[in-house]
Order: C-alpha cells, then structure tokens, then sequence
C-alpha cells in the first residue's frame, strides 16, 4: 500500500511541475534566419559595416539565443506590446561582455588604437514578428562611451534585419 501511495505521489508530483513549468512559460518559441545590415561608427575614427545572417533560436521560457559571426549571445526576452509580437531582448552578462569586446575590436581597428568600451546604453534591442509569425525583424541601437591612450570618446552601434520563423 505504501508504495502505491509513493507512486500516485511521484506521478501527481510530475504533473504539477510539468504545470508549473508550462504556466511559466512565456513568450514564442521557434527558430528564424535573419539577414541584417549593421553599422558601427567610432567619433572621429570611422564606420565599419557589414552584411551577416543571424541563426536565432527561441524557447518557449522566454530565453533566446542567437549565433552571430561574432560568437553565441543569449539572454531573456520580455513582451513590449499587448499583442505579443514586438519582444525586447536583454542580453545575460556574459554576452553582455562579448557585445562590449565586439564593440571594442571594431572601435580599435576604426581608431588604430586600443579602445576600452566604459558604457553601454540601449535605445532598441527588440524582435517584431509577423502577425502569423512566418517572419521576425531585429533591430539594435547602442550607444556606448570608451576611453583610448589618447582620452574619451563615443560610438555608435545600428543593426537592422529581417528574415524567415518557423514557430514550434
């Protein structure tokens, strides 16, 4: 009797987490292709630019990962509109700091010297999908502040793609 009392309580415990962990879950879930356009400009050093495809994966618990040419980057994503296709994306901090050397190899080849980025701000960092979800658009806008041998200065970082979802 005891171990058919165990059992029923082991199976209802699976099905509360399974529950618990389906309520939690937020946001879609999926992957897409994007192509995108970036650009980053160094003040008083230059602009790089640069096609690329972006591999963006989606869980359903509102984490994302995406696999750029620069490395993975991952984070949460949270809703920014009532009707669930625009997300804001937050990078966890260790692709927060792979950004911020992104930024600072591309400031030190713009100012042929070694920049130190100081200073992130974001002003966009969102998802926005189609209304049947079949296609996504990224777009990123960063300013950033550094520091070289030579004193402090300021950059810029745009990102704009679209490309193809395939929902789970």
């Amino acid at each position: 009797m005891k171990t058919r009392q165990l059992t029923l309580l082991l199976c209802l415990s699976f099905v509360l987490a399974g529950t618990a962990a389906s309520a939690g879950s937020t946001g879609p879930a999926g992957i897409g292709t994007i192509a995108y356009g970036e650009k980053v400009k160094a003040k008083g050093c230059g602009t790089y630019s640069a096609p690329a495809l972006v591999e963006l994966i989606l869980n359903g618990d509102g984490t994302w990962v995406a696999d750029a040419p620069f490395g993975e980057f991952s984070g949460t994503l949270s809703p920014a509109d009532s009707k669930g296709r625009t997300w804001n994306l937050v990078f966890d901090s260790g692709s927060l700091a792979l950004y911020e050397a992104f930024l600072e190899e591309v400031a030190t080849e713009l100012c042929e010297t070694p920049v130190n980025v100081t200073g992130i701000q974001f002003s966009a960092f969102q998802l926005k999908f189609a209304k049947d979800l079949s296609e996504v658009a990224v777009q990123i806008k960063s300013a950033a502040t550094g520091s070289t041998a030579f004193g402090a200065g300021s950059g810029s970082h745009g990102l704009k793609g679209k490309g193809v979802f395939v929902p789970d």
